[in-house]
């Protein structure tokens, strides 16, 4: 009885280090994807979030979730929107790889930039201190969703008296379901001042990487169709 007492400590002993071993050597695989960026990249979102909703797009910091106009009008007012100066792919270049600064010029308008708590020499990154993050950020303001779709991107109609002018404070914004498809009020391909509020590379498609935050706004002077509640959204990945 000793005997088979000892070769099932045995045998007993070894089952259990090979269980301790699957499991030191398995279970942090599991848990990788959770541990390294994704942490990270959902504090930035958030962070990201309630800094432009409290800080870079507000006039006074004491009416939180209240948006600037104007300020709101020259954030996303940028010839180079994804802040990399060499690529030809950026929303405000034409099909010439032009950048056409002109077109969204705030300095030329009566938008007062001075009140923004942000420079708008900077391009969208340096503007939320993420220029060296080290991960890719998209800002889309929307309509509120209604019953049928999602709200779609929120544009200034910067030439809705037929004057190709610099966008204002006081163009109506309206609620698109593509500013990028020529035809449309606003319309992002033609030679038009119109400004889009979305900045930033478009997110990748098909994965699990991208981390978004939300938040609920409203935006001084409304818009056009009366309603002045948007979605503020912001993807980090």
């Amino acid at each position: 009885m000793r005997g088979q007492t000892t070769l099932d400590f045995a045998v007993g002993v070894s089952i259990f280090l090979v269980v301790v071993a699957f499991v030191v050597g398995f279970v942090p695989t599991m848990l990788e994807p959770f541990d390294g960026g994704t942490q990270e990249e959902t504090a930035a979102s958030d962070r990201l979030a309630d800094q432009l909703v409290t800080d870079l797009l507000v006039a006074d910091a004491d009416t939180p979730y209240v948006l600037d106009r104007g300020c709101v009008v020259a954030f996303f007012a940028l010839e180079n929107s994804d802040g990399d100066p060499a690529d030809d792919e950026d929303a405000y270049r034409d099909n010439d790889d032009v950048v056409r600064s002109d077109l969204y010029d705030v300095t030329g308008s009566d938008i007062d930039t001075g009140a923004c708590n942000f420079d708008v020499d900077d391009g969208v990154f340096e503007r939320m201190a993420v220029a060296d993050a080290g991960y890719d950020v998209r800002v889309t303001l929307r309509g509120q969703a209604d019953a049928d779709a999602d709200g779609g991107i929120l544009c200034v109609d910067a030439n809705e008296d037929g004057v190709n002018t610099v966008p204002d404070r006081d163009d109506p914004i309206i609620d698109t379901d593509d500013p990028y498809d020529s035809g449309t009020r606003c319309d992002m391909t033609g030679d038009d001042h119109d400004v889009a509020f979305v900045t930033g590379d478009a997110p990748p498609t098909g994965t699990g990487s991208v981390v978004t935050a939300r938040r609920v706004v409203s935006i001084e002077g409304g818009f056009e169709n009366g309603a002045s509640d948007a979605t503020l959204v912001v993807e980090v990945w």
